[in-house]
């Protein structure tokens, strides 16, 4: 086991707020919750529904990492692209009704995208760890096997 050293405050202070620029803000459902309710007439209890399954879509860390450790980070990036799009694609669509716009639809989508957002974020955090590993400036003194 080797330790990794500070090497001053700065680094600290750096490595905090590129970590935390990375992570990002992915529970911004009040912002759709207003569409949702004017365009499509959801109830509160449709809201609901459809946040929480959003909300499922987001814990899929340990598959996505489970992943990343068995395809590399590229391909698992893709196929997160490719979720976000497809999740939010049918979302937009749903909104202007062109398709189906049933809250159960819309809760399907709404996890694929936020799987989608999982996967991004979890690649953005172990890409910024294994760049910390490379240039050893820790945000504090780390353990590394």
């Amino acid at each position: 086991m080797t330790v990794v050293e500070l090497k001053s405050r700065f680094h600290v202070l750096s490595f905090v707020l590129l970590a935390a620029s990375v992570v990002g803000t992915p529970y911004a459902f009040g912002i759709f919750s207003l569409i949702f309710r004017h365009n499509l007439g959801y109830n509160q209890l449709d809201l609901s529904i459809v946040s929480s399954c959003g909300s499922t879509g987001l814990y899929t860390g340990v598959i996505c990492g489970l992943g990343i450790e068995r395809y590399g980070p590229v391909r698992i990036l893709q196929c997160g692209a490719c979720l976000i799009f497809l999740g939010n694609i049918y979302v937009w669509l749903a909104v202007q009704k062109v398709v189906w716009y049933g809250v159960g639809p819309v809760s399907c989508a709404y996890i694929i995208a936020q799987m989608g957002k999982c996967i991004s974020r979890c690649i953005r955090v172990t890409t910024l760890y294994l760049l910390m590993i490379k240039l050893c400036s820790y945000s504090m003194c780390l353990f590394v096997h």
